[in-house]
């Protein structure tokens, strides 16, 4: 069974603040970024896969795996929940001290252990494996993660590394990886290009408001010597060059300004895209623990990240106001495909659109590709926890105690209290129990 503990781990990143020694005329929340992130891999990797459907399978390369992509993306989603202030001049002090450095992440993986041990041993040694820096090898380097807690124990963290000087950097880049070998895990690269595209985009909005400030050249230019390394990549090439999945990943990135229930003061508040990302991570966690095909993991993750997507043309509009008039529902559906064919659907290649509307319409039906009722209850208990969380912050609210109210009956009736083998209604009553 899945742990609440860990479903409230994943919120921790909306209260997290990046470039937060800088001038921002917005807030920048590290689960934005990450979302960002996972959308802009998603681009890179189906620019890949569309260059093997079009090739003579005897001469296929780069093949990727959506599963890796998927789970590197969340092994760095923990690992900077942990580390995510640590400022570059000093993480590169680390890195020169190989026994600091790997005691630093001896240390994360020991601090996140506790969270993701009921995912099971294997689950946890591709997140050490991963953090340690490779994920295929080293699996024998500790037996078992208990004793890799029990070697991490002695850690003295805050003596030797100061944790708490930090900012955003892609800790486990290899400075002097050859990004042109497209051999050396595809998977991870494109999750590094996507960090840094991201990344850049961020800083590009930053750096207009204060173009002369407190280091923003360094940052640009080390922001550019990263990105340099990345666009050897053919599908970075390939990105940067059109106009119009820029502009796409442009349009996910409006829902970081869209703030969810946006009428009632919250904290911590979540946009539209933060909502999008940990939708698709409690989708992949339960698709996980259910032992859902591999295909279906992949498509419950898409569908938790973009189902979402078509608010950036209508805005978050709340169940209430959707249910208040018979038929409303079913014509902001309409107008959302409406509009999502003429503005956004345009950008992407043809044969990419299959899949892609299967994670933007009708999300949360079951077909033979993907489980929507699960994505739905991730979804639905998404927006639990964020009530949840507003309650456990001291705000009281009509409208968040009745959402709840209606959640938590939902899955505690007999209909939805299971879905493929995970139990909602416990996880309801766990969370309960935790106000």
């Amino acid at each position: 069974m899945i742990s609440t503990n860990l479903l409230l781990k994943v919120y921790e990143a909306a209260s997290m603040q990046r470039w937060n020694d800088q001038i921002r005329a917005f807030d920048i929340a590290e689960l934005d970024k990450q979302a960002h992130k996972m959308i802009v891999a998603y681009v890179l990797g189906k620019y890949y896969e569309s260059i093997n459907e079009s090739t003579n399978a005897s001469t296929k390369v780069n093949q990727i795996d959506w599963i890796k992509i998927i789970e590197y993306g969340f092994f760095e989603f923990l690992q900077r929940i942990v580390l995510t202030d640590l400022k570059p001049p000093l993480f590169y002090e680390i890195k020169k001290d190989k026994e600091k450095y790997k005691k630093l992440n001896e240390w994360v993986y020991s601090s996140i252990f506790p969270y993701i041990k009921d995912l099971g041993q294997d689950f946890c040694d591709r997140f050490y494996n991963y953090i340690l820096g490779s994920y295929e090898i080293c699996k024998n380097y500790y037996k078992s993660p208990i004793n890799k807690i029990k070697d991490v124990e002695n850690i003295k963290a805050t003596k030797d590394i100061k944790f708490n000087e930090v900012k955003d950097i892609n800790i486990f880049n290899n400075k002097d990886l050859n990004i042109s070998n497209e051999s050396i895990d595809l998977n991870r690269q494109i999750i590094g290009a996507a960090h840094f595209y991201i990344t850049k985009w961020e800083f590009d909005l930053i750096s207009r408001f204060n173009p002369n400030g407190y280091q923003v050249k360094e940052i640009k230019k080390s922001i550019e010597i990263q990105q340099k390394k990345y666009k050897k990549l053919k599908a970075m090439e390939a990105l940067l060059s059109s106009e119009n999945l820029i502009s796409f990943i442009n349009i996910c990135g409006q829902l970081r300004f869209q703030v969810r229930w946006s009428h009632i003061y919250r904290v911590p508040k979540t946009s539209v895209l933060g909502h999008m990302l940990i939708v698709a991570i409690f989708s992949y966690l339960f698709s996980h623990i259910a032992k859902v095909s591999r295909e279906r993991i992949v498509n419950n993750f898409f569908t938790g990240l973009f189902h979402d997507l078509p608010e950036v043309l209508t805005r978050d509009i709340i169940n209430p106001i959707k249910k208040s008039v018979e038929g409303l529902d079913d014509l902001i559906k309409e107008y959302e495909k409406k509009e999502m064919d003429k503005r956004v659907y345009k950008l992407l290649p043809k044969s990419w659109l299959l899949n892609f509307k299967m994670y933007t319409e009708d999300e949360f039906e079951d077909n033979n590709f993907r489980d929507g009722k699960l994505v739905k209850a991730a979804d639905d208990l998404a927006a639990f926890i964020e009530a949840y969380l507003c309650r456990k912050n001291g705000i009281n609210n009509t409208s968040l105690e009745e959402a709840m109210d209606n959640l938590r009956k939902k899955y505690l009736h007999k209909d939805y209290k299971e879905i493929l083998g995970i139990n909602f209604a416990k996880l309801y009553l766990e969370l309960e129990k935790k106000s």
